[in-house]
């Protein structure tokens, strides 16, 4: 954990693509794929790199509309669809309740990377304000090959020593249509503005003065293979 808190020297700009075919995004919640890495799903896509994305839990607190659970399955399936997602994968975990069972998550990850055999997997940041959020990264740590590439995306709590700073100025208007599919989440917490912000503000902050938004992502300690 400590590593994950120190300042790399190094910071990259992009991705390594060299032998890769195929990521991984782990979603605790609908919205959290878009939220972080909606724009990096577009880049991927651009260079025919299959997206796959694993959705941990129906989303059924996050809001008191009637059917929350299926109208946020349908804000996804709506999202995941415009950004060309290859091939989805529920797991149908109750919301908020990931962290009563990391064993059975580590063996359902498990599972999906020996199915999928992807080169990267993106989880969300493991200090997360979110402790479903954090639950999913704790897993994917214990599980992930010694092949394949780590990465943490942000959602609530901005990374501390981000090493990766991603433009995704081309691609940032599919990402928000993505955001706008998610009406339900849209009308209490405002995802569309808080998402530009923290993108603009990443932008800002990398001095590139030809990139107004960026992703930003910590590559776990140990798992530099492809990049």
């Amino acid at each position: 954990m400590q590593a994950l808190i120190e300042k790399r020297e190094e910071v990259r700009f992009a991705f390594s693509t060299v032998d890769v075919s195929r990521i991984l995004i782990l979603a605790p919640h609908p919205d959290d794929e878009t939220l972080g890495c909606g724009g990096v799903i577009s880049l991927f896509k651009q260079k025919d790199i299959e997206v796959h994305i694993a959705l941990f839990t129906n989303g059924e607190k996050g809001g008191r509309e009637k059917n929350i659970a299926k109208i946020r399955r349908a804000e996804f399936l709506e999202a995941c669809n415009l950004m060309g997602v290859d091939n989805l994968y529920f797991l149908e975990h109750r919301d908020g309740e990931l962290s009563a069972q990391p064993d059975l998550l580590s063996e359902e990850m498990k599972g999906l990377l020996d199915s999928i055999q992807p080169q990267y997997v993106f989880t969300p940041y493991i200090f997360d304000a979110s402790r479903d959020h954090s639950t999913i990264a704790e897993a994917a740590i214990k599980v992930i090959p010694a092949k394949t590439s780590l990465f943490m995306y942000e959602v609530w709590t901005p990374i501390l020593y981000p090493d990766y700073y991603i433009n995704v100025t081309p691609f940032y208007e599919k990402k928000r249509e993505a955001m706008q599919c998610y009406k339900s989440q849209e009308r209490t917490y405002k995802l569309c503005a808080k998402t530009e912000a923290i993108n603009r503000m990443r932008a800002v902050l990398s001095m590139h003065r030809r990139s107004l938004y960026m992703e930003c992502f910590r590559l776990y300690k140990g798992v530099i293979n492809n990049t």
